[in-house]
């Protein structure tokens, strides 16, 4: 609920506000707020000071809504909205509370973390401009611009919440639906795993600070595995290596694997059932072992030289 004409004075432990008519509080609504212990109304207290009515919350121990928003995963901001519309419900279905007394100002909403819990101000006042009851439109609205603090992130989750919200085509009640039952943050994730993927081909595909290749030792006709990736597989099995050695009944289906970091390189043995070896020591399942240009790698019974592609 707003109104310009009220003067609202913020600390880190209290929020005042003072009421510019004494006739606007509303008593039975100030009783009915006041026997709610275990809500996510915060509790107020009226005073007077200087001759004005002022309704005092206290906010110690909470934090403000805008502060952390930038920082909840999305699974937590859908979680968030929900309860923000089942408060939202509960206050509208009392009968003796009005939606739209509650204060939809971002800065003056306030969270509790672990667990999650909003706390919202409710005024206990009715003015002769009082509306009618809140109508779902302005509970939207509010939503809506809590989105504009995900608006860095390009997460095809918020953006279809923010096309739901524009559309103006679901209820309230569909739309709480959607946030609880996990649709916008099954397309998040789904979101984040296609990033994942992508940030990890990209790294792949990176420039190589050198050209190498393993060389197959003592062999008629040269043998030998270009490492063109930053995270280059070898086994036996095509479809899911990059490396192919095939055709030989020892080596497993997916080997090793050599990893490029910088300008160092590593290879790590991925369980297979022969092992690994880097100048004669075996390498440790799916333990890295740093080698450099030179070494003779051992893949299963094949002996190949760590060397410059030219």
């Amino acid at each position: 609920m707003e109104n310009e004409k009220w003067i609202v004075k913020k600390s880190d432990a209290y929020i005042r506000y003072t009421i510019p008519e004494k006739e606007w509080f509303s008593t039975i609504e100030y009783k009915v707020l006041s026997s709610q212990k275990e809500t996510n109304l915060l509790q107020c207290s009226k005073v007077t000071c200087n001759g004005q009515l002022q309704l005092i919350y206290n906010v110690q121990q909470l934090q403000i809504i805008s502060g952390v928003l930038p920082g909840l995963s999305t699974e937590t901001y859908y979680l968030l909205l929900a309860q923000i519309i089942e408060i939202y419900r509960k206050v509208k279905n009392n009968g003796f509370l009005k939606g739209n007394h509650l204060d939809l100002t971002i800065d003056r909403m306030y969270i509790r973390l672990e667990p999650i819990r909003i706390s919202m101000i409710y005024l206990p006042v009715q003015t002769k401009e009082d509306k009618k009851e809140l109508v779902d439109g302005e509970i939207f609205n509010f939503i809506r611009s809590t989105t504009t603090y995900y608006n860095d992130e390009m997460d095809e989750g918020i953006q279809e919440l923010v096309r739901d919200l524009d559309s103006n085509t679901l209820s309230l009640e569909e739309l709480l639906i959607r946030l609880t039952n996990g649709y916008y943050e099954s397309i998040s994730v789904e979101y984040r795993n296609r990033e994942i993927e992508r940030q990890k081909k990209l790294l792949n595909q990176a420039t190589m600070p050198n050209k190498m290749k393993l060389a197959l030792k003592n062999t008629i006709k040269e043998f030998s595995i270009p490492i063109t990736k930053r995270e280059f597989v070898i086994g036996k099995k095509e479809s899911v290596v990059d490396g192919v050695i095939a055709g030989h009944p020892t080596v497993s289906r997916v080997h090793c694997k050599i990893v490029c970091t910088e300008d160092t390189y590593a290879i790590v043995d991925l369980g297979s059932a022969n092992g690994t070896l880097v100048n004669g020591i075996t390498c440790s399942p799916n333990v890295p072992m740093k080698i450099q240009k030179g070494d003779q790698i051992t893949i299963s019974d094949l002996v190949f030289y760590f060397m410059e592609d030219k």
